[in-house]
């Protein structure tokens, strides 16, 4: 059976985004039961664990389109992560991640593994097995180490092969900001079945083939398709011969333009790629500073307020309550006046620390400086930070139009260059038929087509042998999930309850479907679970075959609830770490304190489990119900990893440290009245 890892410490060095880590390590203990890493928005939570994600992963990823198109249709292999990719961690720190490393500390069962990484580019530098070094040939063949840990880590999983590996750990062990809901997607639990319930070599068998079924597919269809194309053309057919060499040539040439074609393409589809990503990065920062500078207005509204508050007494409260709209609304509430004239002058009075009625200077006499004064002072810092914001959404903005024109110039030249390559094939095709080649060997087009209609004979035979083969190895497959059916349904039902008061279960079905594009091949018997599960508006428990079928937060937790009953229910000792990102988004205060519990009961369901989330802290219930087990607040400390004080400082923690401090503090010690 397939161990998962027990992640036992991560350690950080020279790291800019962690500054205590360029004085002296940053170790972080992972211990069992629940861990928690907390810090504001942009502190370097999801960084974190990404760093421990590419650890294990180094720099390879699933195939880009499985994003977009199904599992079940793509080649079983890890593809190597693009040179900008590989540098995402040191794009996040001035000096590049230059001297930074990550080492991790993972059990595998009885055996460990360590391993080192370059930050700056998530080249291997280390590799320990149960203590012992194993022999890395770097720094001049990087590829060779990869190799060498690669086979370390899939015989430490219990599998075949490392696309098997990314497979456990995008779709079962991580949850981040790009997971993808596995209850919903069947193609994806095709995957993680073959993975978890067959043996290494059966799972391998597998993915080859369903790889032969695919090949051999594509093949039937591409000869079919010249048969038609010949049969269309008959009354051609006999000028072939007389232009054999002549059409020898031209076929060298086509295949040298449709190669240089292809070559463009590929760097053109890179770039269209990098000007996406880079969209989407720049929109991503133009809403953060928008966020940033709502945030500030809000900031610079309530310290007017306190300004006004400062002159009035509580005697005015009528007073306060028509000034505090006229200065945050800038209307009238005597004659509905807005905007008023008056609102711009209100405005500069408090800006200036003067009386707000009458313009005058407060006096005070005592030798300290005055509220207005102070105030004055915040309301200008704080009129600067929104500037800044300002300037940083028109900057964003800027460089969003002139990324979008680059995306555009490069989809434009990918159509133009792609219409180019279909043209050059028909012309390729058109000279192929007068060639007289291992499937054209006869000198009229109808002994061609029947040349032809031999290939197609011999396709469907290794066609239908590839679907035999494929078959075998599924059935096997779907008996072994058909064994745990109820045991994965119970353990789903055991965790999801503690987040749901809805009834809700997971239906085991078999789906049939078809491997391969073309009309006639086979369809094949796969296992999948599907939720039910009652609603308000529904009589009993309904299927709900896609996400939007439920709300978000329940799409979230359903999908974790399924995770948790594969790995408590696949793992050898039933051990596992779950590392999840920011749980605790859209989700009101009884359903946070209820996914706090969802997640602690799977972080003590073993001795040895570790449960992993962030949180930007945006109340207390869930993460004090993730923590409710641990009591004591010393031990209560130890388990979380602090970035309000590790992580870099930002605007946020400058502003209101103090208030961000006070309310860790007061979840570390289950105390106070705190504020969501």
């Amino acid at each position: 059976m397939i161990k998962f890892p027990i992640f036992r410490s991560l350690t950080l060095t020279n790291y800019e985004l962690y500054p205590s880590s360029c004085e002296e390590p940053f170790e972080i203990d992972f211990q069992a039961g629940p861990n928690l890493i907390v810090g504001v928005n942009g502190s370097g939570k999801t960084t974190l664990i990404g760093i421990l994600f590419r650890c294990l992963s180094g720099p390879f990823d699933l195939p880009s389109a499985t994003s977009e198109t199904e599992l079940g249709q793509i080649r079983a292999r890890a593809v190597p992560l693009t040179k900008r990719a590989r540098q995402i961690f040191g794009a996040r720190v001035a000096d590049g991640a230059a001297s930074a490393s990550a080492t991790l500390c993972v059990d595998f069962g009885s055996r460990t593994i360590r391993l080192t990484r370059r930050l700056s580019d998530l080249a291997i530098t280390e590799l320990f097995l149960d203590g012992e070094s194993i022999k890395l040939s770097h720094p001049t063949s990087g590829e060779a180490d990869e190799e060498i840990y690669q086979r370390t880590i899939c015989d430490l999983f219990g599998v075949g092969e490392f696309f098997d590996v990314l497979i456990i750990l995008r779709f079962l062990i991580f949850m981040m900001e790009d997971r993808r809901a596995l209850v919903w997607d069947p193609s994806a639990q095709r995957q993680i079945f073959r993975v978890l319930m067959l043996p290494p070599a059966r799972a391998k068998e597998y993915a080859e083939a369903q790889q032969a079924v695919i090949s051999a597919d594509s093949n039937l269809r591409n000869t079919n398709q010249m048969i038609k194309r010949l049969t269309d053309r008959a009354s051609q057919a006999e000028k072939r011969a007389n232009q054999a060499d002549a059409a020898e040539a031209q076929r060298r040439i086509k295949i040298a333009e449709a190669d240089a074609i292809r070559d463009k393409l590929e760097n053109v589809a890179t770039e269209r790629v990098d000007a996406d990503e880079e969209r989407k990065a720049l929109r991503l920062a133009r809403l953060k500073a928008l966020e940033s500078r709502d945030s500030l207005l809000r900031e610079l509204e309530r310290i007017k307020i306190e300004t006004l508050r400062h002159w009035l007494s509580p005697t005015q409260d009528t007073a306060l309550y028509i000034l505090g709209h006229l200065l945050a609304e800038g209307r009238c509430l005597v004659c509905d006046t807005k905007p008023s004239p008056a609102a711009e002058e209100l405005n500069n009075r408090v800006r200036q620390g003067l009386c707000p009625v009458c313009g005058s200077k407060h006096s005070d006499q005592e030798p300290v400086v005055s509220v207005g004064e102070v105030d004055k002072a915040r309301i200008v810092r704080i009129e600067e930070e929104i500037q800044l914001a300002t300037q940083q959404i028109a900057e964003a903005e800027h460089q969003m139009e002139k990324t979008q024109a680059r995306f555009e110039a490069s989809e434009r030249e990918y159509i133009d260059l792609e219409m180019r390559r279909i043209a050059v094939d028909r012309e390729l095709v058109q000279i192929l038929r007068n060639i007289p080649t291992e499937r054209a060997a006869v000198g009229s087009a109808n002994d061609e087509i029947h040349s032809y209609e031999a290939v197609a004979t011999e396709d469907r035979a290794k066609l239908k042998q590839a679907e035999k083969r494929f078959e075998a190895v599924v059935s096997e497959a779907l008996h072994s999930v058909q064994k745990l059916q109820d045991n994965i349904a119970d353990a789903f039902s055991e965790y999801l309850q503690l987040f749901l008061k809805e009834n809700a279960t997971l239906v085991y079905q078999t789906v049939t479907a078809k491997v391969g594009q073309g009309g006639g091949g086979a369809r094949f018997t796969f296992p999948a679970f599907r939720l039910a599960m009652t609603g308000g508006a529904t009589a009993g428990e309904t299927i709900r075959d896609e996400p939007s079928d439920v709300s978000l937060s329940q799409a979230e937790f359903v999908d974790l609830a399924f995770r948790m009953a594969l790995l408590s229910i696949a793992a050898d000792d039933h051990s596992s770490s779950l590392v999840v990102d920011a749980p605790e988004a859209s989700l009101d205060f009884l359903f946070a304190h209820r996914a706090g519990d969802q997640l602690a009961a799977f972080s003590w369901a073993t001795p040895a489990n570790r449960v992993i989330i962030t949180s930007y802290l945006p109340s207390k219930h869930l993460v004090t119900s993730f923590l409710e087990r641990v009591s004591q607040p010393e031990v209560r400390k130890s388990r979380i990893v602090d970035l309000i004080h590790l992580a870099a400082d930002n605007a946020a923690l400058r502003a209101d440290r103090p208030r961000y401090e006070q309310f860790l503090t007061q979840i570390i010690e289950n105390t106070g009245d705190l504020n969501d």
